[in-house]
C-alpha cells in the first residue's frame, strides 16, 4: 500500500476516507498475505516491512502519513522492502515517479502474486496550453517525466500491477495519468468520492487471486514491446501488463 500525501492538505479528506476503507480491507486478508506500507510526501517513506501481523497492518495504516521511518534491523527475511529499498534511496524518491521506480526496483526480485493499491492523486504534471489571442483555456495535456516511463517499465516487469484508489474530491486533470499507469501496469484506476467501499471491494475482488498466462515469444528485436490479450467472452475484462522488454 502507498499512500500519497498532499503537502498543503488539501487531500487529507481523501486520506482519512480511503484509509478507514483500507482499515477494512486488512480484515479480508487470508493469513498467507503479507502488507507493506508506504507513504509519499516531501519523499519515499517506508512505514512497515511485509508482514501478515494484521494489527502491525493496522497501525501502520492509521500512521501512513507520517514522516518516520521503520526501524531496520540486521538480516532482514528474504520478504522484505527493507532490505531492497535502502534509505538513501527513499530520500532519493522525491517525486511519486521516483517513488514508484524505487517500490517497482524493490518488488521485482520478489517472488509470489503481487499488487500495489496505490491510495494518491496525481502522477504526471498538468500542462496548460492556451495559443495566445486565441481565449480557448479548455486545452492542456499531461507531462510524463522519464522517471515515469522507467516506473512504468520495472512495475511491469515486476509483475506488480498498480490499483489507483483515487483520494481527490472530484473529477480533476491528472486522473487519465492515473487511470494509464493502471492500465499500463494491469491494474485499473476507480475514483473514491462517490462511493469509497464499492471501490475498495472492486480492487480487493481483483487481487483476491491471479492467473499465469504464458505464450511464445515472438522473434522481434530488442526492446519494448506491447501486449494484447483478447478476451474469448464479450463484456470480460481482462487486466494484464501491456508491455514486456526483450
Amino acid at each position: 500500500m502507498i499512500f500519497q500525501r498532499e503537502i498543503a492538505g488539501q487531500k487529507e479528506e481523501g486520506l482519512m476516507r480511503m484509509k478507514r476503507q483500507a482499515l477494512d480491507f486488512v480484515e479480508t486478508l487470508r493469513p498467507e498475505d503479507q502488507v507493506a506500507v508506504l507513504a509519499m510526501g516531501a519523499r519515499l517513506w517506508l512505514r512497515l516491512d511485509f508482514t501478515a501481523d494484521r494489527k502491525a497492518i493496522r497501525k501502520a495504516i492509521g500512521d501512513a502519513t507520517r514522516d518516520e521511518d521503520i526501524v531496520r534491523v540486521d538480516n532482514p527475511p528474504e520478504h522484505s522492502m527493507a532490505a531492497r529499498l535502502a534509505p538513501e534511496d527513499e530520500e532519493r524518491a522525491t517525486s511519486i515517479e521516483k517513488a514508484l521506480l524505487a517500490v517497482g526496483k524493490a518488488l521485482k526480485p520478489l517472488p509470489g502474486s503481487k499488487a500495489v493499491l496505490f491510495f494518491g492523486y496525481q502522477v504526471g504534471r498538468w500542462n496548460a496550453l492556451a495559443p495566445a489571442g486565441s481565449g480557448d483555456y479548455h486545452m492542456g495535456n499531461v507531462l510524463y517525466s522519464e522517471e515515469y516511463e522507467r516506473a512504468r517499465e520495472m512495475l511491469s516487469a515486476a509483475q506488480a500491477p498498480v490499483f489507483t484508489l483515487d483520494v481527490s474530491s472530484g473529477q480533476h486533470q491528472l486522473q487519465e495519468a492515473l487511470r494509464k499507469l493502471s492500465f499500463e501496469t494491469g491494474g485499473f484506476y476507480v475514483p473514491t468520492y462517490q462511493f469509497p467501499n464499492w471501490a475498495m471491494q472492486q480492487v480487493a475482488s481483483a487481487i483476491s487471486g491471479h492467473y499465469v498466462v504464458v505464450f511464445a515469444k515472438p522473434a522481434l528485436g530488442p526492446g519494448l514491446h506491447r501486449i494484447r490479450i483478447d478476451s474469448p467472452r464479450r463484456g470480460v475484462a481482462l487486466l494484464y501488463r501491456q508491455f514486456y522488454e526483450d
